[in-house]
Formats: C-alpha cells, sequence, structure tokens
C-alpha cells in the first residue's frame, strides 16, 4: 500500500484502511473517480496526518488494528479542519458497539458486508457529499 498518488489537482481522500482487500478496491474506486485516495503512515500518529491536509472525504474501518478509531473519529470531529468532512466508517455486522458510537460521532456508518456490496455507489455519494461541502447522510 502506498500513500498518495502525484495528481496534485484531485481532490484528496483519506482511506484508513490496513487490510490490503478493501485498501485495493477503496484505492481503485477513487481513483477511477478521480479523488487522490491517501493512506497514512500507520507507525506515526494517525490524527495529525489527516488534519494537516483534510482533503473531502475520509473512508475509515473502524476495525483497523493499532488504532483506537472511535478515538481517531472523535479527534476528526473536534477539530476545526475536518469537523464538517464527511466520513465514512466501516465495521463487522457484530461490532454494533463501534457502528452506533460512529454514528452518533455523525459518520456515515455501514456493515462491513454493505460497504462490500455496494462499494463504488457508496464512495460516489461520499465524494459527491465532501465535493458539497456537508455530510454524508448516515445510513
Amino acid at each position: 500500500m502506498e500513500g498518495s498518488s502525484s495528481d496534485p489537482f484531485s481532490p484528496i481522500v483519506h482511506v484508513l484502511i490496513a487490510e490490503e482487500f478493501f485498501w485495493e478496491k477503496v484505492d481503485g474506486t477513487l481513483r477511477a473517480l478521480t479523488r487522490t485516495p491517501v493512506t497514512p503512515d500507520w507507525a506515526q500518529e494517525v490524527l495529525p496526518q489527516v488534519v494537516a491536509d483534510p482533503g473531502v472525504a475520509v473512508v475509515l474501518d473502524l476495525e483497523v488494528e493499532g488504532v483506537q478509531a472511535i478515538e481517531l473519529l472523535q479527534g476528526l470531529r473536534e477539530d476545526p479542519s475536518t469537523a464538517d468532512i464527511p466520513i465514512l466508517a466501516y465495521g463487522s455486522h457484530e461490532r454494533q458497539d463501534l457502528l452506533q458510537k460512529a454514528e452518533a460521532l455523525g459518520a456515515q456508518v455501514v456493515a462491513r458486508s454493505t460497504f462490500a456490496s455496494s462499494l463504488v455507489r457508496i464512495l460516489q455519494e461520499l465524494c459527491q457529499n465532501g465535493e458539497n461541502g456537508g455530510p454524508a447522510e448516515a445510513g
């Protein structure tokens, strides 16, 4: 997995996904939608990396290892530079606790299975909402 692409004119979408299968699908879809997917340096603190260049949206795996996803989401919502950008958060349907906490923080929440089956549509809507300057509708 690599970081940002070299296209400086394409809107940035932060891809906070470590699982290679989903990362590849999201990366390819965002590139097809002419967005620049940016993946953090997982060895560093993630929040400052996103805040430094917020982009138009964030895709967050709520179960990414080594990251407290809910704390990260809360930090994104509390920082003025990222408070209003759409955040798509996904996780296992068995982790209703994470899904509910993410939704309460204003993220668009989907189960992992829905994310996988409707990836293109979900990312299109996320990018559209990000460029319109408002959060995505929860659903």
